[in-house]
Formats: structure tokens, C-alpha cells, sequence
């Protein structure tokens, strides 16, 4: 399990993940939007926590952001 926190900072999108287990090959995407992230496909290790960036989408609101926030990992693509 994942645990996301979503931080709006300087024009900044933050993506904070931590977890409980090793989750492999972690893909953050919003729908509709066309992210460049400061990285993707990632691991995060088991107790730890890694954060990704990107620039905030032009218009969009907090909320809009947190229901188009689509996290998947290696785990999904078994599920």
C-alpha cells in the first residue's frame, strides 16, 4: 500500500509516496494532462518515502489534481 500526499509549492506539483512494502515500477500520471515529471517508473522502498515534481498544471485546482492523480505500480499490472 501507498500512502500519496499532493503538495501545491512555487508553480510546483509535489508527489510525496511512502510505503509499507517495496512497490516496484511506480507511475504517477494525471488524466487528461501531459506530465514531465523529475522522474517516473521508480521504485519506493519499503518504509521509505520519494517524492517527484512537476510544473503545475496551468488552471487546475488542488481538488482537480488529487481526483485526476493516477498512481500505478508492477503490483497493478498483476491485480
Amino acid at each position: 500500500a501507498l500512502t500519496i500526499e499532493v503538495h501545491h509549492q512555487n508553480h510546483q506539483l509535489l508527489v510525496k509516496l511512502a510505503a509499507r512494502s517495496l512497490a516496484r515500477f511506480v507511475e504517477v500520471s494525471l488524466t487528461g494532462m501531459d506530465l514531465i515529471l523529475s522522474d517516473n517508473y521508480f521504485d519506493v522502498p519499503a518504509g521509505r518515502s520519494v517524492s517527484v515534481s512537476c510544473p503545475w498544471p496551468p488552471g487546475w485546482t488542488l481538488d482537480q489534481v488529487r481526483s485526476a492523480l493516477k498512481i500505478r505500480s508492477l503490483y497493478n499490472s498483476f491485480s
